[in-house]
This record gives structure tokens, sequence and C-alpha cells, in this order.
């Protein structure tokens, strides 16, 4: 292992930033050329330190002095400049190096460092979210940076120019930590170190940090992130390039060679052991050639179930043993209409032409479905072959895992039975419903426990009939154990559903689809919005929430992947939004649901169409009414102001509002407001997803108006908001004010 590290870091120190270059020529390299190159390697080890051995080549000739770029249009130039300073920083310090001390190569290295720690900016940072880069560049150049600065403080030179450089520094590692604690939702690492997220910078310079200012912190912590990724290793060994279910062996060679530096560094013997557990997998990763089988940048396989099924594993029965080991339950969720992926092939043939093939078994029996939005139809729950295949599919699952329920998600996508005709046809569902639950009881008497059954609903009872859901009658036959209620609506009326289940012990969990959510929401998952959704939930007693379509990474993790998320992501959503306890104290607004936005549907559930915004003012003055319901009691001495978002307000429209017949006062107009959610005056798009937002947002004309609001005015459950405008100067002929988004934003804890 001692050469493997010599051989490791040397890589390192020599040509970091040529490791993807390196990767392509191997891959067009010839066997005896990677025999002749495996060799050379071996001599110079042979010989001793491989990278002293090139070094003193390399730097035979005098060191020209550092010429700093002119401009740098592209900060990843920060990273290439710094990791070519630190063979030379090892050069000139290295205690067995023919060059230690040589007063031009010093001096070249102390230029390099000057200039690339005043090129660090107040926040500590290189790439500052704007130009060419990413948050990885920061990091790429911290550690190298960093490394050669400790080698430098082995020579009066260096120690000499520390204090220059050392506060510039110390805000680039402060910087550092606070994303590992989750701090910046942009940053590309992950406070809970699940994945590496890319590379291990993070020990290596964590632990020069705790060297170079004696922070012990910074070496508990660097010790901390290489135990974390021991615990999340790919199955073969590998280290993730983002999730468990991507991978990249130019990454994983990276992430061996940052893990070499900081054990040569630490002697931390836990990295030492991770370098040894990876080795498995390069065999699975080369071609017989000794080629790395990634020929773009990610190698994807997807999903690890081929490498699972050949070591005999089972991910079902896995992630059932690990959710049980760590105390949570684990449901299987079944959709009872899904959109193939066959939709793909529907709008771009080209690219996926491989999906265009319709689902066998709706197309052997075209009378089972009904002919909808959904090229492929829907099935009819109302033909009892219908209900006896999905039924089969249910018992095929259950008698194989050991789940502990079945959730079965009526949301997505409606229509379940024939359009029109949903409430007539309501016992064909219920029928369903009651076969399910025979056949889990069956299971659950030869286990020993129970098998819980859910099922996924509209927001209101209405809308259940709507949609031929006739939940008080599964209540009262015991047909169902929770309900969980609504997607996409931001409001659910909790007492109805409570008030419908008569007594019955149906457990109501309130839901959120965080990625096609409520109109105008779209995408967005900041923690104050959903603070207030979820808030307004518990508050009216529901037993839980539920969440949907949450994205498990940042924006910038999609777009790193190719995709076209613009979905805010907050890391303590989950750790928040489950109890009043955790969200009591956090900023939150309550919103009211605008309609519309969802086009994949035929129904009630999931469209949204019974909601109130946007809402059209009068030009006489006259007030629109509005409920805007806020069930939290809310306490005195809060911050609470009332937020609207109007478009086509111009000067010298004079907007009133009142919230229970009290008049607010008004404390800001803001005519430059930006919302990249709000469309106006062109349509909302029919599908709403994240990508979908404005891009001119320079062209875009909305106002924010806000209004004080005096606790006293406030009170538990749905208010009265009015809205008036009185247009007092000149104003678009026949284009009204329009009120696209109200919210009541929040800071303090409720009344206990």
């Amino acid at each position: 292992m001692k050469h493997t590290l010599i051989l490791v870091t040397a890589l390192l120190l020599a040509s970091l930033a040529a490791l993807p270059a390196a990767v392509g020529e191997v891959q067009s390299a010839q066997p005896d050329v990677l025999l002749t190159n495996r060799k050379a390697w071996e001599d110079l080890a042979a010989r001793g330190n491989p990278l002293l051995l090139l070094n003193a080549e390399r730097f035979r000739n005098p060191q020209p002095a550092f010429k700093p770029p002119e401009k740098v249009p592209n900060t990843w130039t920060y990273r290439v400049i710094a990791e070519q300073l630190v063979p030379a920083a090892y050069a000139a310090t290295a205690q067995q190096s023919p060059h230690r001390g040589r007063a031009d190569l010093v001096a070249h290295c102390v230029a390099v460092a000057d200039w690339l720690t005043q090129q660090c900016d107040a926040n500590g940072l290189w790439y500052r979210r704007e130009g060419i880069g990413d948050p990885n560049v920061n990091r790429f150049t911290l550690g190298p940076l960093l490394d050669a600065v400790h080698m430098l403080q082995s020579l009066p030179a260096g120690r000499e120019a520390w204090p220059r450089w050392k506060d510039k520094l110390d805000r680039a590692l402060d910087h550092q930590r606070r994303a590992f604690r989750g701090e910046f939702d942009w940053e590309w690492v992950h406070p809970e170190v699940k994945y590496p997220n890319q590379d291990l910078y993070g020990p290596w310079f964590f632990w020069l940090s705790a060297e170079l200012y004696g922070r012990d912190e910074d070496r508990q912590l660097a010790q901390h992130i290489l135990r974390k990724t021991t615990e999340n290793l790919l199955p073969d060994g590998g280290l993730n390039y983002i999730g468990i279910e991507n991978e990249s062996p130019v990454y994983h060679a990276l992430n061996l060679i940052l893990i070499a530096r900081y054990a040569t560094l630490s002697r931390d013997p836990v990295a030492v052991k991770l370098l040894q557990d990876t080795a498995n997998y390069w065999p699975l990763v080369l071609t017989a050639e000794g080629h790395p089988e990634c020929w773009s940048d990610v190698w994807w396989k997807q999903t690890w179930g081929p490498v699972w099924r050949e070591a005999g594993i089972d991910y079902f029965d896995e992630l059932i043993k690990q959710g049980h080991r760590r105390g949570k339950e684990i449901w299987w969720g079944l959709r009872m209409n899904e959109v193939e992926r066959g939709d793909l092939a529907a709008y771009e043939p080209g690219v996926y032409a491989e999906l265009k093939e319709r689902n066998p078994v709706k197309a052997a029996h075209p009378e089972w479905l009904i002919r909808s939005w959904w090229w492929q139809g829907f099935w009819n729950y109302a033909v009892k072959e219908v209900r006896d295949y999905r039924l089969s599919v249910i018992r095929e699952v259950v008698e194989q895992y050991d789940f502990d329920g079945v959730h079965l998600d009526f949301l997505r996508h409606t229509p379940h039975l024939p359009p029109g005709k949903q409430w007539e046809n309501r016992q064909h569902l219920t029928d369903f419903l009651r076969d399910v639950r025979t056949m889990l009881q069956q299971r659950a008497a030869k286990r020993g426990r129970p098998f819980l059954l859910a099922a996924r609903v509209p927001e209101s009872v209405e809308g259940c009939h709507t949609d031929g859901l006739d939940i008080e009658n599964w209540a009262a036959q015991g047909l169902v154990d929770l309900l969980v209620l609504g997607t996409r609506t931001i409001n659910v009326d909790v007492a109805s559903f409570r008030k419908a289940m008569a007594g019955a012990p149906v457990k109501l969990l309130a839901s959120f689809d965080c990625f096609h959510a409520a109109d105008a929401y779209h995408g967005d998952q900041s923690l104050d919005l959903l603070c207030g959704v979820f808030g307004n939930y518990l508050h009216q007693g529901g037993d839980g929430v539920g969440i949907f379509n949450n994205p498990a990474g940042s924006a910038e993790h999609a777009r790193q992947l190719g995709l076209s998320q613009q979905a805010n992501y907050d890391p303590e959503i989950l750790t928040t939004i489950g109890s009043l306890d955790t969200i009591a104290g956090q900023p939150r607004y309550y919103a009211i649901d605008r309609r519309g936005g969802y086009a994949h549907n035929e129904g009630y559930g999931s469209s949204n169409n019974h909601a109130p915004l946007p809402v059209t003012l009068s030009y006489d003055g006259a007030p629109s009414t509005l409920t805007l319901p806020v069930w939290e009691p809310v306490k005195v001495g809060a911050e609470i102001k009332l937020r609207l978002v109007l478009f086509n307000h111009v000067e010298g429209d004079e907007v009133d509002a009142q919230l229970n017949g009290a008049a607010l006062n008004r404390h800001l107009a803001d005519a430059q407001w930006k919302d990249a959610r709000i469309f106006s005056p062109l349509p909302q798009p029919e599908t709403v997803t994240p990508g979908s937002v404005v891009r001119n947002l320079d062209a875009q004309k909305l106002t924010r108006i806000e209004f004080h609001v005096p606790v006293e005015s406030l009170k538990r459950g749905p208010n009265t908001l009015a809205v008036s405008v009185n247009r007092t100067g000149p104003f678009p002929a026949s284009r009204p004010v329009k009120v696209e988004k109200v919210e009541l934003h929040l800071k303090g804890e409720p009344s206990p």
C-alpha cells in the first residue's frame, strides 16, 4: 500500500489537471503501450519517489518569473494554475529534492500563490456564480493552493508570505465549512456527505486547515467526511459520481488521488482502507484492453440492478431490510393509471424511437381502456377484467416482498372510470379496494403482522366524488388505513375529510407535489413556502404530511446531469416539514391557490380548476373577495405582511386591501418585481414543469405591493380578503389589473 500511496499521490501532484485528457489517451492506446507505461511507473517507484524523480528533470532549468493572465474569462483557469503550482512547490520544498530552496523556483511559487490569493474575493470564492465555471472551481482551486502553501511554510520565503495569504484562505475555508453544513443551495457538496458529489477535496483541505491554523475541528471534519464516504460506496467498491445510480471511472480515479494525498498527509487508516476497498471496482469498468468504459463524462448504468442481480442481491428486498433496520415503514406505490414511457416517442420520435411500442396488455385488450388524453388509453376500472388484472399485479408484489403497506395513487392519472359517469360507476372502485384489502389481510395473516392500505385522493371530498371515489363508504367498510389528501394544491380542507370519515380509524396525511406544484409555484421548493403549506395541514389536525415528487438534489446537480430542472431545493425540507415543532420559528408564508397549470388529467384530481386565482379587479373600485386560509394561531408580536403580485398595475393605481373587514396599511410598492413563474400577458403553460419559466425577465411587467398586517386582524382558519383598485390616472385601455399571487408572509413562533 505504501507504493500505491506514492504512485497515486505523484499523479495528483504532477498532473491532476490532465486527468480527463489522460483517460482519453488511454482509450486509444494499444495493449503493448499500456504495458510499457505501467512498467515505466513501476521502474520509477523502484528507484524512489516518482514525483521527486520527475520533478528533478522537469524543473532542471531556471524557472521564469510568473506572469499572471491579463484576463480570466474562464474561472477554471484558477484551478489549472493552482494544480501547476503543486509540483513546483514540492520540488522547491521537499527534503530530498535537488531543487530545494532554489531562489528562482521559490520566487515563482510565492508569486503564483500571491496572485491566486489576490483573486479570491471577500467571500472566499474564485467562482462567483457568474461567467464560465461552476461551484467546483472553488474547491478544485483551494485544495492544491492550500497544499502548496503548506509546503512553502518549510521555507523562510513561505513563512514570510503567510500573513499575506492566511486571511483570504481562511475565508475560502470558512465558505467550504458552511457549504458542507448545507448553507448554500447552489454549492455542489452534500451536508450529510451521503455521496462525495464529484470530489473528495474536503478531507484534503480541511486537514491542511488543521495543520496551518491549528483547528482540531477541521481535522475532525476531514475524518468525518472520509468515514461517511466509506458507508456509501457502490456495490463493487466504486465511489459515487453524484448519486447511487451514477458513476464515472474518471471521477473515481480523481477521488482515489485525493484520498491518497489526504492519506499521505494524515496517515488516517480509514483512508488507507478506503483505497483498498475500491480495488474491485477497476476490473468491472475496464475493457479487456484496459480502457475505462466511459465514452462520455459519466458512464450511465442508470441502476445497479444488473450488478446486484449478478451478486444475488434483490433491490426491493434490500431496500425493505435497510428501511426496517432504521425503524422505517416501507410501502409500495402503484399509480392507478400510468403514462408509459412511450410518451417520449410521441414527442421526440427521433430520440426515443425505441419507446414507441404500446403497453402489450393495452394493445391486446382495447376494450379494457378509456380513450382519453393519453394516446395509449387508461385502464377502465368499470371493467371487471381490468380490476382482476390490476389485482394480480399487486398480489405478485406483496407475495414476493415484505412491504409494510400498499399505496394506491388515484391522482396519477385520471380518469379511472368513464368520463362524466364517474360517480355513477363508483361501486367498481369500491369493489376493487375491497378485493385489494381482502388479499392484503390474507397475506397479513400468513406473515403475522398487518399489511396496510393507503389511497391518494383529491384535496376535497367534492373532488373525490367527482372522480368516483366513495371515500365515506371506504371508511365505513374499513377498506383503507390511510388517505393521502391532494397533490398540487396549497390548501386542503382536512376538517371535511375528518367529518367524512365519521369516526373511522383512518389516518389523514395532506400532501403536496413539489414538482408539478400549484400553478406559478411549480418547482418552487423553498423552505418558507413548504413550511406554510405543511404548517397549514398540521394546524388543521392532520395526522401527518406527504411529500411527492421531491427532487433529492439541487438545480445545479440537475443541470450537470443535462436536465432542465429549475426547481429550488433546500436540504432542510425533509427534516422540517413533518412537525409543528420544527416548523415553529421558521419564516413561512401562506398562499392562495391558482387555477390550472396541469394538463395531464381528465377529472378533478390535480386540476386545481376551482382555485380562485388569478382574479381580475374591477375598474370601478369594487372589491374582489378571496379566502386566505391560515390555520396557525399567530402569536402577538409576530411580523406579518400581506404580499400581492399584480399584472397591468400602473402608476396612479391605488390598491387597497382589507382583511376580515380591517383596512391594511400599504408600506411597499415595487414596480420592478420579477417572478419567473408568472407568464402574463402570455397564458400559463398547459403542462407546468420546473423547466417552464420566463426566460426574458427584463421584459416582465409585474408589481409587488405589500401591506402590514396587525396580528389582531388575522383569525385562525379561513380569512376574508377584499382587494380593490382605484384607477386615478391614465391606464391601458381594456387592461384591468390582475391579481396573480396572494401570500401572507410571517416571522415568529405560533401561539402555544
